[in-house]
């Protein structure tokens, strides 16, 4: 359990982060790539086999960082359910909305890996376009089931080649969209606006900055540290990172595609 003195010390330097700073990561992802980078951390902390370990980057980087990012990532999803259970008071985020959420992670994750074959085609334009508009999402019920919908009914019309896909079962998509009408049937709060929920948000979000700039920092160490091992530093990256990457670059090919059609 996380004594007084480190959350003490973290709030405080999430307190420090400028208003400026922007989340560039949507914040379930963070929390997840915040547990993967904390184990990675620890997994490759000594030396072995002739291969080095983030123990030589260790002035900048040093293994408390990652009980750090695990403190962090803990407080932010704390603050995350204080947050959504102020606004949306009826909802249980441990119920329906985190169902949600699953099955919306599925979703995108098999319709990127069935599209992912090196052919640009409509469907690639499309799961673009979607991932470019949900990007930054808000926590709401209302965002999470249009973005539910959404993707779903990209998935329909390729349900046959989904199904079996990484053990992908098809019937997600119909749940999808079932989860997204209980969803929007959710009552809007009028107390989303107001000085306490600010507070609230303004918690979470820097929370959420200071578990960023930590993944990042030490995700710079391994860069270096594996800078011969490809692998390796590969097991640090991020996999949002990779998707928002391929996603621009069809983007691109559809762009270009619609300009030699038009030739």
């Amino acid at each position: 359990m996380m004594d007084e003195q480190m959350k003490s010390k973290l709030m405080a330097q999430a307190n420090a982060i400028g208003a400026t700073a922007v989340l560039t990561v949507p914040f379930e992802v963070l929390l997840k790539e915040g547990a993967l980078v904390a184990k990675r951390l620890r997994e490759y902390w000594e030396e072995k086999d002739h291969r080095p370990g983030m123990a030589s980057a260790a002035r900048k980087v040093p293994l408390s960082m990652a009980d750090e990012i695990v403190a962090v990532r803990d407080m932010a999803q704390d603050a995350q359910s204080e947050y959504l259970m102020f606004i949306e008071p009826g909802q249980k985020p441990s119920e329906l909305s985190d169902r949600a959420k699953v099955v919306l992670y599925e979703l995108k994750g098999v319709i990127d890996f069935h599209l992912d074959d090196g052919v640009e085609d409509e469907n690639d334009a499309k799961f673009a376009a979607l991932n470019a508009s949900h990007e930054n999402d808000g926590e709401s019920a209302a965002t999470l089931s249009q973005a539910l919908h959404d993707y779903a009914t990209l998935a329909r019309p390729m349900a046959d080649d989904l199904d079996g896909l990484g053990n992908f079962d098809a019937s997600i998509i119909e749940e999808a969209f079932m989860l997204a009408d209980q969803l929007g049937e959710s009552p809007v709060v009028g107390n989303v606006h107001s000085s306490e929920a600010k507070a609230l948000k303004d918690k979470r979000d820097h929370l959420a900055l200071l578990l960023m700039q930590k993944i990042r920092l030490v995700r710079a160490a391994a860069r270096f540290v594996f800078r011969d091992y490809p692998a390796i530093r590969h097991q640090f990256a991020s996999a949002h990172e990779r998707h928002r990457r391929a996603a621009a670059k069809r983007i691109k090919a559809a762009d270009g595609t619609t300009g030699q059609s038009g030739i």
